[in-house]
């Protein structure tokens, strides 16, 4: 429903669970299902985050097509774009929906759900290419980001691709702390952060998959009954 209602246009979608095209090594079937039940624990504990994973999701494989990567790297982006916030499991309800600015010691928690998602994923063994995309995924291109402060191409290209994608669905996204901004509004800022923030190679291409498929956040839509 949210990946249907996110496209301004009539049309069907098929929905499948992601976790069904992932091929299971014998023995892990437990660890999948430990996975998505930590999906289902993070949505109940946030729930700004089931709609915001499936559509930087699409985001990211969009892009990922808009600039031909091959298909088994788009693979791969597919798991790590919709595992990206699964070490939020970590973080207490209140600091995720905390509706004023966090603290440092806050903000310091936050920013280590990139590594407990990385350690989370790693433990399936068809997931693992993933992990250190995941683990990568708060990376700035000047090496202003975290964990590790990486910079331009050090910072894996999957990675530089979820970058973007997250961080346009949360600038149009109502977060607890803050108000949705407007596509276009979403875009200036995203060009303001090239080369800071973002690969200024995947600007323009991410800029064209927006306006191709004519994205609207469904939590701004209005109530169907």
């Amino acid at each position: 429903l949210f990946k249907a209602k996110s496209l301004d246009k009539s049309k069907i979608e098929l929905y499948s669970s992601m976790f069904e095209t992932l091929k299971v090594e014998k023995g892990e079937e437990e660890l999948i299902n430990s996975l998505k039940t930590l999906v289902s624990i993070i949505n109940a504990k946030d729930r700004y985050t089931y709609g915001h994973s499936e559509r930087v999701t699409d985001y990211a494989v969009k892009l990922a097509r808009k600039i031909r990567l091959p298909e088994d790297q788009i693979g791969v982006l597919r798991y790590a774009a919709f595992l990206h916030d699964i070490g939020k499991i970590e973080i207490d309800r209140e600091i995720l929906n905390k509706e004023t600015n966090l603290n440092a010691e806050e903000w310091n928690i936050l920013k280590q759900h990139p590594r407990w998602g990385s350690e989370i994923i790693m433990s399936v063994k068809n997931l693992q290419p993933a992990a250190e995309v995941v683990l990568n995924h708060h990376e700035n291109y000047d090496g202003s980001g975290y964990p590790a402060g990486l910079k331009g191409n050090d910072i894996p290209l999957l990675a530089r691709i979820i970058r973007l994608a997250d961080s346009y669905d949360a600038m149009i996204s109502n977060r607890p702390y803050k108000r949705r901004c407007t596509q276009e509004d979403a875009l200036i800022d995203i060009e303001k952060g090239k080369g800071i923030i973002f690969d200024p190679d995947l600007i323009q291409p991410f800029i064209e998959v927006v306006r191709e498929n004519c994205y609207v956040n469904p939590m701004s839509l209005p109530m169907v009954r």
